[in-house]
């Protein structure tokens, strides 16, 4: 998976192309459900808790199905928008098996460093995550 620094014009898929699995936001929870009952589906993609002052404010910002609804892409992130601190996490997990496949954050490094996420939309082939972001820590 490859990361890329996208604007607003990025469209987030916020539900399976077939329209058949949706997902619930709650602070640092994503639920997955079938939009037709409402029933939840599996346990919930839980990322991981705050950490520390900074972190105090640390939310689900941005989500978005790839095209084939296979996988979903999560960003958390915490800070105050347009001041000089703020910080987010990019997850992807696999819908099906509900597996992550990628955690990128400030630690890790893996698919760059991200501020206050806006926006996530997968490229047509899946290959790509575009994401709409703040500079990270001010930069």
């Amino acid at each position: 998976m490859t990361f890329q620094r996208g604007d607003e014009s990025i469209e987030p898929a916020k539900t399976t192309p077939d329209g058949k699995i949706g997902v619930k936001i709650d602070g640092l929870t994503a639920q997955l459900y079938d939009v037709a009952s409402g029933q939840e589906i599996d346990r919930p993609l839980e990322l991981d808790k705050a950490n520390g002052y900074w972190e105090r404010n640390k939310h689900i910002t941005a989500w978005a199905f790839n095209a084939d609804g296979t996988m979903i892409a999560v960003a958390a992130s915490w800070g105050s928008i347009g001041k000089a601190e703020t910080d987010a996490e990019v997850y992807i997990w696999q819908v099906e098996t509900q597996h992550l496949l990628v955690e990128t954050n400030r630690f890790t490094r893996e698919g760059g460093d991200f501020g206050w996420v806006h926006r996530v939309g997968f490229s047509a082939d899946g290959k790509t995550l575009r994401v709409h972001c703040e500079a990270p820590h001010g930069d």
